[in-house]
């Protein structure tokens, strides 16, 4: 074969190369996009739920109890509220 010709395979290896790191690179990124998208759907859906969801409200509220975010009087007024609230989905 002639220098020519080992230029042109060469030439062509590094254009397969490239094309497909550049379609890796893409499909990459189009990945990530689809999982930021469904971790935010979740997200959504778990911030959802907790607002309306009694029980999850319920033990939150214990939880900021323990902490010291809330006292005893305001945790037993938002107990009462919770509990009063009609129920989630």
């Amino acid at each position: 074969m002639a220098a020519g010709a080992y230029a042109g395979v060469v030439k062509t290896i590094i254009t397969i190369f490239v094309v497909l790191l550049v379609v890796s690179v893409v499909l990459g990124l189009l990945g990530r996009a689809r999982d930021n998208a469904m971790a935010r759907r979740i997200a959504d859906e778990v911030a959802a739920r907790m607002a309306t969801d009694p029980v999850l409200l319920l033990a939150e509220l214990e939880r900021l109890r323990q902490v010291g975010a809330v006292n005893d009087e305001e945790y037993a007024q938002q107990k009462a509220r919770i509990l009063s609230s009609p129920a989630g989905p």
